[in-house]
C-alpha cells in the first residue's frame, strides 16, 4: 500500500492538474473505502457541484421566473489547464515508452499504447 507522500508525489507537478487528480482520488476513496462508503450518499467534484448549482439557478430564472438573475453568473469557474502537446521525437523514445509499458503492472497498457501509436489515436490516452 502506498503512503500519502507517495500518492502526492505521483500527482502532476502542475498545481491545477494536481488538485483535480487529488479531488478525483478523494471522490474514489469516499465512494469505495468501507468506513466511508456507507456514510456518504453522493460525492461531487467541485466542477460537478458548480454545474449542478448553475442548472438549478438557471431553472429558477427561466422557465420558473422565481429570480431575475442567477448568482452563479458571478462565480468564477475553474479554468482548464491548456496542457501541452508532445510528440515522441525519435525511435529511442518510442522504444523506452514501449519498454516501460511492458514492465507496467497493467497488462493491457502495452497493447493500448501500441494501438494508439500505430493508428494515430494517441489522444485517447492523453499522452502528454
Amino acid at each position: 500500500m502506498a503512503t500519502f507522500r507517495e500518492l502526492y508525489q505521483s500527482l502532476d507537478v502542475d498545481s491545477l492538474k494536481r488538485g483535480k487528480q487529488f479531488e478525483r482520488f478523494a471522490k474514489w476513496f469516499l465512494k469505495n473505502a468501507p468506513e466511508w462508503s456507507t456514510q456518504v450518499d453522493q460525492v461531487w467534484l467541485w466542477e460537478e457541484y458548480l454545474a449542478a448549482l448553475s442548472a438549478v439557478f438557471s431553472t429558477a430564472v427561466k422557465p420558473l421566473h422565481w429570480i431575475e438573475d442567477s448568482p452563479m453568473r458571478r462565480v468564477e469557474k475553474p479554468s482548464e489547464s491548456k496542457g501541452r502537446t508532445r510528440f515522441l521525437n525519435d525511435d529511442d523514445e518510442r522504444a523506452k515508452l514501449l519498454d516501460a509499458c511492458q514492465k507496467s503492472s497493467n497488462n493491457q497498457l502495452h497493447v493500448c499504447v501500441v494501438l494508439a501509436l500505430s493508428t494515430g489515436t494517441h489522444t485517447f490516452l492523453s499522452l502528454t
